[in-house]
């Protein structure tokens, strides 16, 4: 049985296991064009066990977690 972390390594998972906690993106899931538009979410942490995004968003205080291999494309806001 392989690494878990064998199935994070597609771009957008690199990118987001790099990311420093409080960054703001903005997503897109796969299979579709549209990014989340008016919604930014507050990048919290990357788990390479399971390939999981956990994102905070503002405007709802809300948690979200997502697959990284599920996303399609990633808006990052720097401050």
């Amino acid at each position: 049985m392989g690494n878990c972390f064998d199935d994070c390594n597609s771009c957008i998972c690199k990118l987001l296991s790099g990311l420093d906690v409080g960054t703001t993106i903005r997503f897109a899931i796969d299979n579709t064009d549209e990014f989340f538009e008016l919604e930014d979410f507050t990048f919290l942490c990357f788990e390479h066990k399971n390939c999981c995004v956990t994102l905070q968003r503002p405007q709802e205080d809300t948690i979200v977690v997502v697959d990284c291999t599920k996303i399609a494309g990633v808006k990052i806001f720097q401050d």
